[in-house]
């Protein structure tokens, strides 16, 4: 049940992020500008829906063990990007897109880190 409801707002958030990103078309910077903060906190729904089907295919504790990881990194992750600044002019510059993108590709690693250890573990223990 936990793993349709993450799936239902996977697929969810991945709509409103390309309606958002798409809505303004390309001459509209007034929009562009009050939509691309939000498309940016709702990137992290892309990488879970890429997920989703391979976690189904998971046994029972790997996939148990990836959704409370999901429940703490999602909000985290929206809440970092929401923090970040929309410009920076610093030597390594971390506006909301470069966030995004890094607690995006960070989401990617830990989940792959996450399922393989605990896949190992449990083929180990004869489970």
């Amino acid at each position: 049940m936990a793993k349709k409801i993450v799936f239902l707002f996977s697929i969810l958030g991945t709509i409103v992020f390309f309606l958002l990103i798409f809505s303004c078309g390309t001459n509209n910077l007034a929009c562009s500008y009050k939509n691309d903060p939000i498309a940016e906190i709702l990137q992290i729904f892309i990488a879970i829906l890429i997920f989703m089907p391979f976690i189904s295919f998971l046994k029972d504790p790997v996939s148990k063990l990836w959704l409370k990881f999901v429940y703490v990194w999602v909000p985290l992750s929206m809440l970092v990007v929401f923090l970040a600044p929309v410009t920076d002019s610093s030597l390594i510059p971390l506006d909301k897109s470069r966030v995004s993108l890094i607690m995006s590709a960070l989401f990617l690693i830990i989940s792959l880190v996450i399922i393989i250890i605990k896949s190992i573990v449990i083929q180990k223990s004869g489970k």
